[in-house]
């Protein structure tokens, strides 16, 4: 115990007792509450860009697909273009 005789814990509790004070304040306030409703509302919305822009780019591979099958095509028969498909 003669350890504990030299620490200034009068201080170190009301450190302690204005800290908690000061985080009680923080998790109760309406600019806490409006921050994170604003941060789901930004969540939400990158999700579905995120989903929006997945859709796109599998649009984007399968015309980049469907482009090569036609070179590759041309390339095989390059009068192709000349005459009428039946």
């Amino acid at each position: 115990m003669d350890t504990l005789s030299g620490l200034p814990l009068r201080e170190i509790g009301d450190d302690l007792r204005d800290t908690v004070k000061g985080v009680k304040e923080i998790a109760t306030s309406e600019t806490l509450g409006r921050s994170i409703a604003e941060l789901e509302s930004t969540l939400r919305q990158v999700s579905k860009t995120a989903r929006d822009l997945n859709r796109k780019l599998k649009e984007i591979a399968a015309a980049a697909r469907s482009i090569y099958r036609m070179a590759d095509y041309l390339e095989r028969h390059p009068d192709a273009f000349l005459k009428a498909r039946s």
